[in-house]
């Protein structure tokens, strides 16, 4: 991945469409924290709100510490969850410049499958 002047994602085409705001993830994620690890919950849950497509791809998400704030956790578990969505390609991001929503190789848009 490679970091363009323009403040693009060359390599992966990624460029922010719009913001999530740590306030509508927090609606979005609902009640995230049943069972399991506080960061393992986290980072299904907004897996599965990526894939679903209620999370746009390319949309920015907010940062760790107001999603953290947000949703009444430490700054850790949101770290811990977003680390996790990265190394599993949901997520593509640069420090100091944000995360955006991505999908790994192989997996389709809800919008892809509903047009199929």
């Amino acid at each position: 991945m490679v970091w363009t002047p323009a403040g693009q994602f060359a390599t992966s085409g990624l460029v922010p469409t719009s913001f999530t705001t740590a306030n509508r993830l927090a609606e979005l994620l609902g009640d995230w924290r049943q069972g399991g690890s506080a960061h393992e919950r986290l980072a299904a849950t907004v897996r599965s709100l990526i894939l679903d497509g209620r999370i746009p791809l390319q949309s920015r998400l907010p940062p760790e510490r107001a999603l953290a704030g947000a949703i009444g956790c430490s700054r850790a578990t949101v770290t811990f969850a977003y680390n996790r969505l990265r190394e599993e390609g949901y997520i593509e991001s640069r420090q100091g410049a944000g995360s955006w929503v991505a999908l790994p190789a192989g997996h389709r848009a809800a919008t892809d499958t509903l047009l199929a």
